[in-house]
């Protein structure tokens, strides 16, 4: 992704996998806004039972209208944690 291209994320919008399925939305931003640092977003999936699922920056590819999409398929996706590394949390919740 570009360069500053975190600041079009916003809650609600769609993220997608390599493999172009649907992983659900993004639920925040997880960025050090002062130092304009964006480390990822975290997704929520599910339909009755809400789940969170962490993406970093380095696996999202592009944000194109109100879709983001990915680098990780659905299978990776369901295996990552549900937030960053405690160390690495400075996040900019946009709920």
């Amino acid at each position: 992704m570009e360069q500053g291209s975190y600041l079009l994320i916003e809650p609600g919008m769609a993220v997608h996998g390599s493999d172009g399925s649907h992983l659900g939305s993004v639920s925040e931003l997880v960025a050090d806004t002062g130092a304009d640092i964006f480390r990822g977003i975290v997704v929520q999936h599910g339909l009755l039972i809400h789940k969170h699922g962490y993406i970093s920056a380095e696996n999202l590819v592009s944000v194109v209208g109100n879709d983001i999409t990915t680098s990780i398929s659905k299978e990776q996706f369901d295996q990552l944690p549900a937030q960053p590394a405690p160390a690495a949390v400075t996040s900019d919740n946009l709920t």
